[in-house]
C-alpha cells in the first residue's frame, strides 16, 4: 500500500510542469540578471557553495546562464540568432548567447574577428530595420551602444599584437561602407520624408573606425622598425583588393541602371579613387625615404579599398531587396 502511495507521488511529481508564462519570465529574469564581480560573503554555515562559485568565475557563470537559458527557452535560443532589436529573443542574443561565444573565444586574434564580425552585424541590423521603416530612436541608440561595447573588446583583443592588421583594416572598412549604406537610406528618406531622420549608427559606427585607426598610429609610432619588403607587399595586396573591385564594378557598369544603383556606383568609384590617392602617397613617403608613414599610407589605402568593394555589395543588396519589396507590395495591392 505505501509503495503504492509512493510510486502516485513520483508519478505526480514528475508530470509537474511550468506554464509557458512561468518559463518566460524566468527566462527574462535570466536574461537581465547582471554578473556580480563582488566578493561574496561566505556563509558560516557552508564549507563550500555552488553559487558563490559561479558568481565568482565569469566563465562559469555564463556556461550556467546559457545552460538555464536552453532548458527554460528551448529554441529560443537558437531563434535569436536572427532576431532584431524590438524582438522578444533579441536581448537574449546580445546578453547571453554573444557574451558567451566571446568569453570562451580566446585566442586574441580570434577574439578580435569575432568583435569585428558582431559590429558588422550590427549594421546590417540596422540596416534592415532601417529598410523595414522600424528604425526609432530607441534602436539605433541600442545599436550605437553595442558598436561602442565591439570597437572597445576589438581595440582590447588587438592590444599588443603587430600582426592583425588586416584585422584592423577590415574593421575599419565593414564599420565605415556599413555607414554609409545607412547614410544613403537616410538621404532617400530625406527626400520622401516618411521616416525619423537621424544618423546616430553611422556617426557612432564612423567613430569606432576612427578610434581604431588612431590605435593603429599610436602603434606605428612606437614601432621603430622600417620595412621595405614589408611595404611592397602591402601594395602589391592593396593593388589586389582594387583591381578586384574594379572589375567588380565594370560588371555592373555594363549594363542598364536605375538613379540608385548607379549612386552606389558613383560612391564606390569615389572611395576607390581616395584608396589610389593613398597608395600614390605611400609611393611618395617610400621615395622621402620614410618607410613607417608610407606602410601607414598603404593602410589608409587597403581601408578604402575594402570599404570600396564591401559598400558597393552591401549597398546593392539593399536595393535589390528594397525592389523586391516594393514589387511584392504592388502585387498584394492588385490583389486587394
Amino acid at each position: 500500500m505505501k509503495d503504492e502511495k509512493l510510486k502516485i507521488g513520483i508519478k505526480e511529481i514528475k508530470e509537474i510542469k511550468m506554464t509557458a508564462l512561468e518559463k518566460e519570465r524566468i527566462l527574462k529574469s535570466v536574461i537581465h540578471s547582471p554578473v556580480s564581480y563582488e566578493q561574496p560573503i561566505k556563509s558560516p554555515w557552508t564549507i563550500f557553495s555552488l553559487f558563490s562559485v559561479i558568481h565568482k568565475n565569469r566563465l562559469v557563470y555564463y556556461g550556467f546562464v546559457f545552460s538555464l537559458a536552453v532548458v527554460l527557452g528551448g529554441g529560443a535560443v537558437f531563434a535569436s540568432g536572427n532576431s532584431l532589436p524590438g524582438n522578444v529573443f533579441y536581448p537574449l542574443k546580445v546578453s547571453i548567447v554573444e557574451p558567451i561565444h566571446s568569453a570562451f573565444t580566446f585566442s586574441p586574434k580570434k577574439k578580435a574577428q569575432y568583435e569585428s564580425n558582431l559590429a558588422t552585424k550590427r549594421m546590417i541590423e540596422a540596416e534592415t530595420l532601417k529598410s523595414q521603416g522600424k528604425l526609432d530612436k530607441a534602436k539605433e541608440e541600442r545599436l550605437s551602444l553595442l558598436l561602442e561595447d565591439h570597437t572597445k573588446a576589438f581595440n582590447k583583443a588587438i592590444e599588443g599584437n603587430d600582426d592583425d592588421d588586416d584585422a584592423i583594416t577590415n574593421f575599419q572598412a565593414g564599420l565605415n561602407a556599413h555607414a554609409r549604406v545607412l547614410e544613403l537610406m537616410n538621404e532617400r528618406d530625406d527626400k520622401s520624408e516618411k521616416q525619423e531622420k537621424n544618423n546616430k549608427v553611422s556617426d557612432t559606427a564612423r567613430a569606432g573606425a576612427d578610434k581604431i585607426k588612431d590605435t593603429l598610429k599610436e602603434r606605428e609610432d612606437n614601432n621603430k622598425e622600417k620595412n621595405e619588403d614589408k611595404n611592397e607587399e602591402r601594395k602589391k595586396h592593396v593593388r589586389e583588393i582594387i583591381d578586384g573591385t574594379v572589375r567588380e564594378l565594370d560588371n555592373h557598369t555594363s549594363v542598364d541602371v536605375s538613379p540608385d544603383r548607379q549612386t552606389i556606383i558613383d560612391n564606390t568609384h569615389k572611395t576607390l579613387e581616395e584608396a589610389n590617392r593613398y597608395l600614390k602617397e605611400a609611393d611618395e613617403e617610400d621615395e622621402k625615404g620614410d618607410a613607417k608613414e608610407a606602410y601607414f599610407r598603404l593602410l589608409d589605402s587597403e581601408s578604402s579599398a575594402k570599404e570600396a568593394g564591401i559598400f558597393l555589395k552591401s549597398g546593392l543588396k539593399f536595393k535589390d531587396r528594397e525592389k523586391e519589396e516594393e514589387k511584392r507590395n504592388e502585387d498584394q495591392e492588385e490583389k486587394d
